[in-house]
């Protein structure tokens, strides 16, 4: 289906419009996106006839996920927010009895607001969330900074959930949220050596870690240090693959 997008400049300010070659009908979707004002979804209004309908979306001063990450890679504390404000819109959609199937998950498509993400919502859009997602969890690797170990490591976990058969946003950052947390426990034990780790005389008191410890906390960094190679490896393949590759159609 050819879909036409663009910028419009009024004087009520600028809006993002979608024109699609089908016929419009004012539906159910349609009628709550335009009735309320649902905290983390752009305004949207829309029009049409027999064989077109349009919707536009007011994004007066918001640059898109796309413009602002131009220059600047994603860090760990920005995909956070950007999956912390997606499951808040989804929240608010819950209370109007809309599905995310019709969510634009593009960076073009999403826009930051006043410390917040707003997403569009294209009520004929009928895609399920894993599949919207995905598209977004490789713009995610693209632009994740890899020196940024854990972002590294969220963005190819959200990737690869994208192909498992049962996929749940908020499951997904629960997990990384606990596993973050118990290696920041087990690195913080790794990391803490005393300068004397011990002494030639067996009947003198063993100051600082056993050796057989001190081996193995050194076999798990080590460890650890070859799981995130083979991840940020990946990583460059993965942009290798991708570069010139055209996106998905919208819908």
């Amino acid at each position: 289906m050819k879909v036409k997008t663009g910028y419009e400049k009024g004087i009520d300010g600028t809006c993002l419009s979608i024109e699609l070659p089908e016929s419009y009908k004012e539906d159910y979707k349609l009628r709550m996106l335009q009735e309320n004002e649902i905290d983390g979804l752009l305004e949207l209004s829309s029009c049409g006839g027999d064989k077109k309908s349009r919707y536009s979306y007011t994004i007066t001063g918001m640059p898109s996920m796309k413009d602002r990450y131009e220059q600047q890679m994603l860090q760990l504390e920005d995909i956070l927010q950007i999956l912390n404000d997606l499951l808040e819109a989804m929240q608010s959609m819950k209370k109007y009895m809309l599905d995310p199937e019709s969510l634009l998950l593009y960076p073009e498509f999403i826009f930051y607001d006043e410390g917040q993400w707003k997403f569009c919502c294209l009520p004929q859009r009928r895609k399920d969330l894993k599949q919207s997602f995905h598209i977004l969890s490789e713009y995610f690797i693209r632009k994740t900074d890899l020196r940024d170990t854990s972002g590294v490591i969220l963005a190819f976990e959200l990737h690869k959930a994208t192909f498992y058969k049962h996929f749940e946003l908020e499951d997904i950052l629960k997990k990384h949220r606990d596993k973050n947390e118990e290696l920041e426990v087990e690195e913080e034990h790794s990391y803490y050596v005393e300068e004397e780790i011990y002494t030639l005389d067996e009947d003198a008191p063993t100051l600082g870690k056993d050796i057989q410890e001190v081996k193995e906390e050194k076999k798990y960094i080590t460890s650890w240090q070859k799981t995130l190679g083979k991840i940020k490896d990946n990583c460059k393949e993965f942009l290798m693959e991708r570069n010139g590759q055209d996106e998905e159609d919208l819908l």
